[in-house]
Order: structure tokens, then C-alpha cells, then sequence
């Protein structure tokens, strides 16, 4: 929120004068698409991490370890892409504004 004056009149002046066009609260289905989308992209920066620490490992044991680690985040990453898709699938207002990004 503006509580600075200056800003407070510009931006009354500027709806007065150009009517802005409300923006609708976000569906459910954006939120949602947006919360998966965000999950993986968080899976995505720990493998990519992990991958950088096996590539400095020398330990047989660890690098077992990392390279089960970064299977497991694959397979978490590639399930999260599908139900991404099946969220854009299920909702054609949502594809489209996937399809536009």
C-alpha cells in the first residue's frame, strides 16, 4: 500500500484519468499449476546442486549415494511434469494461457 502523498494523488490520477481494468483473483487452477511448477523448479535446483557435489565426490560410497539421490529427484521431477500437464490438460483456459508463456 502508498501512504506517501505524491505517490497516493499519481496513482488516483492515473485511474481517474485511464480506468485500469480490474484483474481478476487467480484460479485455483493457476495457483495450483503455479505451486507444482514451483516445487519442481525447487527439485530441479537440488539435483543440479547434487550433480555438482558428485562431480568433486572421489568416495565410492558417497558417489553411490549421490547418484541414487539424483535417480530419485529424476523420477520426482518427471512426476511433477506430468501432473503439471494433467493440470493444464484438465483446464482448456489454463492451456491456453500456458501456451502463451
Amino acid at each position: 500500500a502508498k501512504t506517501d502523498p505524491l505517490d497516493a494523488r499519481m496513482l488516483s490520477d492515473y485511474g481517474r484519468r485511464y480506468h485500469p481494468e480490474a484483474e481478476p483473483a487467480p484460479r485455483e487452477e493457476v495457483e495450483r499449476l503455479q505451486s507444482l511448477a514451483g516445487h519442481r523448479d525447487h527439485l530441479v535446483e537440488m539435483r543440479a546442486a547434487l550433480k555438482k557435489h558428485l562431480a568433486e565426490a572421489f568416495d565410492e560410497i558417497v558417489i553411490a549415494d549421490l547418484e541414487e539421490t539424483i535417480s530419485f529427484l529424476d523420477t520426482r521431477i518427471k512426476a511433477f511434469e506430468s501432473q503439471i500437464a494433467e493440470v493444464i490438460r484438465q483446464n482448456q483456459d489454463t492451456a491456453r494461457d500456458h501456451a502463451l508463456m
